[in-house]
């Protein structure tokens, strides 16, 4: 998010400069002109990004393999749930509790292995 709002900022401050009239004064856009152009570009660059979020797995970590999203509350087929809203926590917050119930009934055998999924979350 950072990264979007400097490259606006980087927009409005060339345009400012780049946009000066004859006197060399620099013609001062409207914050409504900087939020419109700044609406754009994020939107131009979430359009390049959507193809590259709806991939199943991790993108951009190599190594581990894509698992099969599940279908969110809104009926969405194949979105993994690291990208549903507040469905993914929610998920492996329960599936902590589980294993963590099942860890607390073996109670003094062997100390319970933390699933791959628990691993990652540390």
């Amino acid at each position: 998010m950072n990264g979007m709002l400097s490259t606006c900022f980087l927009i409005g401050l060339f345009l400012a400069v780049t946009s000066a009239d004859s006197d060399n004064e620099a013609k001062m856009f409207t914050t409504n002109q900087i939020k419109e152009i700044c609406a754009a570009v994020v939107t131009e660059k979430l359009n390049e990004l959507k193809p590259q979020l709806a991939r199943p797995g991790l993108p951009g970590i190599p190594g581990l393999p894509g698992q099969k999203g599940q279908k969110g509350d809104r009926g969405d087929p194949g979105i993994p749930p690291a990208y549903q809203q507040g469905g993914g926590q929610q998920q492996r917050l329960q599936q902590q509790q589980d294993h963590q119930q099942q860890g607390e009934q073996q109670q003094g055998e062997q100390q319970p292995k933390l699933s791959q999924q628990s691993r990652l979350l540390f």
